[in-house]
């Protein structure tokens, strides 16, 4: 090696030097450099906290990295993370916390992959990926039923559940009234997408809730849904005569207190309150007789 520019690839941490000898003058110079050659870092293994969650729920992902020792064994190493291929940004550290979401509200695969530089030898390791995330979306429950009750009669609700994705087991159900969870047993129902139970008159609306649980553990709350649960109706005929002659009229009225006509419906009878005894035409709360 007689030139001034040499190419080495020392296998391991090297000294070399050089000695600089002018022809004539008999000068002569000398010099060393250290080359410190430095494993590549490699990827064991990345493990992930959870391989199954909920939609928004959250995973912990780690990368577990070897082959570290050496002269630069202290310095800083970065990682370069990757979802689905896709690098992630400003995610540099061996370890984060993700909460992926569900894709077009189906069951979503996310693999991830981490990437471990050395910054101040460039050595790069291999890409290594986790098992497979599964992402399964939460259920959809909608709440229907009458809003409208009258305090004699019962409550009956049901639930609608999506049906759209992959359900892991079975479904299963706890109501609430205005945030206080109720049995569902007053009817025998339990654990089921019916609710059925006997409430008094308010003026304040009874809100329901239902939460609709997967057997794979995902959950969701419904929206609310009020229900009115609206005192008896207590009506009064009034006529404008009691006392008529024959071919004459009077007309009668149904008064009801602190009733909106707006909200009830009326049907007048003659002789009893049966089908064959309506009064055609007679819906209104005022009738007057031919």
């Amino acid at each position: 090696a007689l030139e001034r520019i040499i190419d080495v690839d020392p296998n391991d941490t090297t000294t070399y030097y050089v000695r600089v000898y002018q022809v004539g003058s008999e000068c002569v110079s000398t010099d060393s450099i250290t080359l410190n050659v430095c494993p590549i870092p490699v990827v064991d293994s990345v493990t992930l906290s959870e391989y199954y969650i909920c939609d928004g729920g959250q995973v912990t992902i780690t990368a577990h990295v070897s082959n570290t020792t050496g002269v630069l064994a202290d310095t800083t190493y970065f990682y370069t993370w990757f979802r689905n291929g896709i690098e992630i940004p400003d995610v540099h550290g061996n370890s984060f916390i993700e909460s992926p979401l569900t894709v077009d509200q189906d069951v979503t695969t996310y693999t991830y992959t981490a990437i471990v530089h050395q910054i101040e030898s460039g050595c790069n390791s291999l890409p290594v990926s986790a098992d497979i995330l599964t992402v399964y979306r939460n259920p959809i429950p909608v709440i229907d039923g009458d809003q409208y009750v009258c305090e004699m009669n019962n409550v009956y609700l049901i639930t609608y559940t999506d049906t759209t994705s992959i359900n892991v087991g079975e479904l299963h159900y706890q109501w609430y009234i205005n945030g206080e969870l109720r049995d569902n047993l007053g009817f025998g129902m339990g654990d089921s997408r019916y609710f059925a139970e006997h409430l008094y008159h308010r003026t304040e609306p009874y809100v329901f809730t239902v939460e609709v649980t997967r057997g794979n553990g995902c959950s969701r709350f419904s929206d609310p849904f009020n229900v009115y649960v609206e005192a008896r109706p207590l009506v009064e005929i009034t006529a404008t005569e009691t006392n008529i002659c024959t071919g004459g009229s009077v007309t009668l009225t149904a008064n009801l207190e602190n009733y909106h006509h707006n909200d009830l419906i009326f049907q007048w009878y003659k002789d009893s309150v049966t089908r064959d005894n309506e009064i055609y035409g007679a819906t209104q709360y005022t009738y007057t007789t031919d």
